[in-house]
């Protein structure tokens, strides 16, 4: 991507992005971004993006090269959602009290999570599950983040800090903390059919359920760099 001399396009409210260039905010805003074209950035500036009722607080499905970095997103169903992208990039975000989702990636590929905080997924009553990540998309990483406190009120019903969707291959995490402090119904990681899934170090600590699923999961020396509660998981390649 490539962006114009003048520089970012100053927002100071809510509004739909119709053109591919750098957008930055200007100040803590309530409502919602919908991002419709590709080659876009949106550089939350230092500030927050608090959700109005069930919207997202970005929303930018089937969109290619979207860069959303440096700032919070609050109180939302779901903070980003991006099913169906290609080269998606959630850059120093930090996402606190989502009930729904933090993060939909499901169905894309080639995307990038880095240096992001989500904490405080409390659990859609309606839905079955509260997902910190759901979905990163084949050929995808998730790296240098933390997933913290995952969680679904309704008995029966799951929290899941990551989900690695049916189908998706070649998805790397890396260097990143899952940690749950609520003794509720949670799953750190899970990797679903014909799915696979490289973990680079990291810790799975505090879910009921660490790792589940019939996908692949393999693992890279030095094995000590990746735990599962107290114990390191064995298994390295």
């Amino acid at each position: 991507m490539s962006w114009p001399a003048s520089g970012p396009k100053a927002l100071d409210a809510a509004t739909p992005i119709l053109q591919p260039g750098h957008y930055e905010i200007t100040r803590d805003i309530t409502g919602s971004f919908q991002i419709d074209a590709d080659d876009v950035s949106l550089d939350l500036g230092g500030y927050t993006i608090i959700c109005a009722a069930d919207t997202p607080g970005i929303s930018a499905p089937e969109r290619k090269r979207v860069i959303v970095r440096n700032g919070t997103i609050t109180d939302c169903r779901i903070a980003v959602n991006a099913p169906y992208g290609e080269n998606i990039t959630i850059d120093h975000i930090k996402i606190v009290d989502t009930t729904f989702m933090a993060v939909n990636l499901s169905c894309g590929s080639h995307n990038n999570v880095r240096h992001v905080h989500i904490e405080n997924v409390t659990g859609d009553p309606e839905e079955n599950y509260g997902v910190g990540i759901n979905g990163l998309g084949s050929y995808s990483t998730i790296e240098d983040s933390i997933i913290l406190n995952v969680n679904h009120p309704e008995p029966g019903h799951e929290g899941v800090a990551i989900i690695v969707s049916d189908g998706e291959t070649a998805v790397t995490i890396r260097r990143t903390t899952l940690l749950n402090r609520l003794s509720k119904n949670n799953i750190g990681l899970w990797v679903a059919e014909n799915s696979s899934v490289v973990i680079d170090g990291g810790y799975i600590k505090g879910f009921e359920r660490p790792l589940e699923g019939p996908g692949k999961v393999e693992y890279v020396q030095p094995c000590k760099s990746f735990y599962i509660g107290a114990l390191h998981l064995a298994g390295c390649r």
